[in-house]
């Protein structure tokens, strides 16, 4: 989490072999506005990991980035054409953050 937002990394898959499908889903400090993003990890590589984002609406695919510190305490995300972001391990859980949001 940070100042303006929570973020949930979430498994997509059902279960099965294919671990390598997230949904990250971004919430805002106030208003129940939710960001959806369905990415794919080809593959781990450390601490720094590169996802492909699939839009199933415009059938366009793009890139983001998630890049975990030394302590893994802090991970920064990059969505393309926008500056990075930090967040900070929680120390509250998302309905604390936010208690307008829809769960």
């Amino acid at each position: 989490m940070n100042d303006e937002s929570y973020i949930l990394i979430k498994s997509d898959g059902d279960g099965g072999e294919d671990r390598s499908k997230f949904i990250l889903e971004k919430i805002p400090k106030k208003g129940k506005g939710k960001i959806l993003k369905h990415f794919q990890l080809p593959e781990s590589t450390g601490s720094k990991l590169t996802g492909i984002i699939s839009n199933k609406e415009s059938n366009k695919t793009s890139f983001l980035t998630l890049e975990l510190n030394k302590e893994k305490t802090e991970i920064t995300v990059t969505f393309p054409n926008e500056k990075p972001v930090t967040y900070k391990e929680a120390e509250m859980e998302p309905q604390e953050f936010n208690p307008d949001y829809e769960w």
